[in-house]
C-alpha cells in the first residue's frame, strides 16, 4: 500500500519516485492512494473513486472516463488546471 507517495514532490522528483515504484511493483499487486487524479489515470489498472468514505465509482480509468462521471469530471478539471488535481482516488 502506497499512501500519497508523490505528495509535495516537484516534477523531477515525482518522475524518479514513479520510475523506482514501477521497478519495485512490477508483477505485484499494489494499492496506490492519491489525491492526484491525473496520476491515477496514467498509472492504474483499476480506480476506485471514494467520496464520503464510500466507493462512488470503480473500474479501469478508460471505462470511468467514458462513463463521464465524477472521476472523468475531476480528471478534466485536473488536466485543465495543470495541477494534477486535489481529489480522492484509490488506484490499484
Amino acid at each position: 500500500v502506497l499512501d500519497e507517495p508523490t505528495t509535495g514532490l516537484d516534477d523531477a522528483s515525482k518522475a524518479q519516485v514513479m520510475a523506482a515504484l514501477d521497478r519495485l511493483t512490477e508483477d505485484k499487486t499494489t494499492f496506490f492512494v492519491t489525491h492526484e487524479v491525473a496520476l491515477s489515470a496514467t498509472r492504474a489498472d483499476l480506480v476506485l473513486w471514494v467520496e464520503d468514505g464510500r466507493v462512488a465509482e470503480g473500474g479501469p480509468p478508460e471505462m470511468l472516463i467514458a462513463a463521464n462521471g465524477r472521476y472523468a469530471r475531476a480528471l478534466r478539471e485536473a488536466r485543465e488546471s495543470g495541477k494534477g488535481g486535489r481529489t480522492h482516488a484509490l488506484a490499484g
